[in-house]
């Protein structure tokens, strides 16, 4: 029960189909401003989340300071509400990554946070802090290739999972236990 409401939630058992032989790889990689780019170059922009955000913070800043009954009240239908926007906002970006890589009969190389600081350049691989100048800004000090930063890693990602099949191949089969 839920805010005076019940729910109902039913079970059932679906057979797990095999695994589709992957091709290629699609890099993604998760950002602070974008919530994804991949490695095809398509971003995922997060302006809706952050408008819904502000908005949110505001009526919250207005209704507070009222502090009536009516106020309060406003305040307690509201909450959560930016959050479940945020929630479906990623589930409809998973969504639509995931049907890009079947579509297209890839696996998804996701970021892994460990090794976040090596600012590699995806075409010679040259590692230097100053290849990122910015949050969002790519450009590598020795062959001189600029970016998308997000788009770049991206693309970081796809090589590393082309040429590290067998830790994918672990990770698809362990995917398929639960």
């Amino acid at each position: 029960m839920h805010r005076g409401k019940w729910f109902l939630a039913a079970t059932c058992n679906i057979d797990h189909p095999t695994p589709a032989a992957i091709d290629d790889f699609l890099g993604v990689d998760l950002g602070a401003v974008q919530i994804a780019a991949d490695s095809d170059g398509q971003e995922f922009s997060g302006s809706m989340v952050n408008n819904v955000r502000y908005r949110h913070r505001k009526l919250r800043q207005n209704l507070q300071a009222i502090q009536s009954k009516s106020a309060k009240r406003h305040l307690k239908n509201h909450a959560g509400k930016e959050f479940r926007f945020a929630q479906n906002i990623n589930h409809t970006t998973a969504k639509e990554i995931v049907e890009k890589a079947k579509r297209t009969r890839r696996g998804i190389a996701i970021e892994k946070l460990t090794g976040i600081r090596d600012v590699e350049c995806s075409p010679c691989g040259h590692i230097e802090k100053a290849n990122r100048p910015s949050q969002s800004k790519f450009r590598c000090q020795s062959c001189n290739y600029a970016a998308n930063a997000d788009f770049n890693a991206a693309q970081n990602l796809r090589s590393r999972a082309k040429d590290n099949r067998p830790i994918a191949a672990r990770v698809r089969a362990a995917s398929r236990l639960h």
